[in-house]
């Protein structure tokens, strides 16, 4: 539609009314983006993840609601190896899997603790994530089921990306799961070089990191300093 917008002198036609019926028509949502009753409920994969080292206990991605406090609960802990089987990790060779999933984790959890506020009520709690709330439309109710969800949007300077989930399910496995889709798992890098912690929070102790209110602690200690050297400017 927006090609359609952009043509350079566009020659008027005689019956205006067409046009307008077509800008209609082109501004309706596409059947075929929603998933018919004869397409599965999941993304069918060879495998998931090899390369991993199995953790200690599998994480609760059997829903989206599950899968995000999962990744965060493991995250906040450090234990960024166990949260990288939250992410799909499709695109990062087999061999490079087990060095940089727990990178890729940490990462991620870096931006969202920065820059993503979670709406938790709109986490889908069904493994299909059928939208079931009554203030839905008509037409998002009539879906039988997502594989795909937003959860977040990431605003930098260069760009939105979206922090998406999806639902796979490996090749002999039983169960699908939910995982960061590889899309967002691609941007993970840009968006953690626009919003992540800067070169000297590195050296920060880890005791210092801890939230507080609004802020972290080391940034409760620098606010006094802050204001100091901008009144002394001032």
């Amino acid at each position: 539609m927006r090609d359609l917008m952009r043509l350079a002198n566009p020659r008027p036609l005689a019956g205006g009314w067409l046009f307008a019926l077509l800008a209609v028509l082109l501004a309706l949502p596409s059947p075929g983006l929603a998933q018919g009753p004869n397409e599965p409920a999941w993304y069918e994969v060879p495998a998931l993840n090899a390369g991993l080292a199995l953790p200690p206990a599998q994480p609760d991605r059997e829903t989206p609601r599950a899968t995000v406090p999962s990744f965060l609960d493991l995250a906040e802990q450090g234990r960024f190896d166990e949260a990288a089987h939250v992410l799909n990790l499709k695109d990062i060779s087999r061999a490079e899997r087990a060095r940089r999933g727990p990178e890729l984790a940490q990462k991620l959890f870096e931006v969202i603790d920065r820059r993503v506020w979670i709406d938790w009520s709109a986490l889908p709690s069904r493994p299909d994530a059928r939208i079931t709330s009554n203030a839905a439309s008509e037409a998002e109710r009539a879906e039988r089921f997502r594989r795909n969800v937003e959860i977040a949007r990431v605003e930098t300077r260069g760009g939105t990306y979206e922090i998406r989930l999806a639902r796979f399910k490996a090749t002999g496995a039983e169960e699908a799961i939910w995982l960061f889709a590889p899309q967002t798992v691609g941007n993970i890098g840009v968006m953690h070089q626009a919003i992540g912690p800067r070169a000297f929070e590195r050296q920060i102790p880890d005791s210092l990191k801890r939230e507080f209110g609004a802020l972290r602690l080391w940034e409760w200690v620098g606010l006094p300093l802050l204001l100091t050297a901008l009144g002394v400017v001032g």
